[in-house]
């Protein structure tokens, strides 16, 4: 198929405008770490786009554990344990009708001891179980999660 050579910028600007709509997703960074032999450190980030006003992230441990320590690094923030429901909860502070803040910030830092299972890996103990984003204009938004184990 021939392309038109007036159309060719056309789409090359579409296509970038894509990439870069893509690339200002907001949304939470979950890095997860084991420490010795029973202990894992997961720390919640967020980063905002121009539109997302609060958030919500729960991520559900797939093992029986007891919290160690809970560190609620940004002012505001509301970072939480359920040990019965093996979940670990992280909510950046509220834009009170302002988009969060575009640039990465730890919100959380939670040290647990793993308490079940033995010869267990970080990778395949964190999954996300509740994901959400708003807006007080648009109600619903989509936000990205990714969850990384360090080495």
């Amino acid at each position: 198929m021939k392309m038109n050579l007036c159309c060719a910028p056309i789409f090359a600007f579409v296509a970038l405008a894509m990439v870069s709509l893509s690339a200002q997703a907001g949304g939470w960074e979950v890095w997860t770490e084991k420490k010795g032999a029973d202990q894992l450190t997961v720390v919640a980030s967020f980063a905002g786009d121009s539109k997302i006003e609060d958030a919500h992230l729960d991520l559900a441990i797939g093992s029986e554990f007891e919290v160690v320590d809970i560190q609620t690094v940004q002012k505001g923030a509301v970072c939480a344990a359920s040990t019965e429901k093996r979940l670990l909860r992280a909510l950046p502070p509220s834009g009170a009708g302002a988009p969060l803040a575009k640039t990465l910030s730890d919100t959380c830092v939670f040290t647990v001891r793993i308490t079940a299972s033995k010869g267990w890996a970080p990778e395949s103990l964190v999954e996300v179980e509740k994901n959400l984003c708003s807006s007080s204009f648009t109600g619903l938004l989509d936000c990205e999660v990714s969850v990384r184990a360090l080495k």
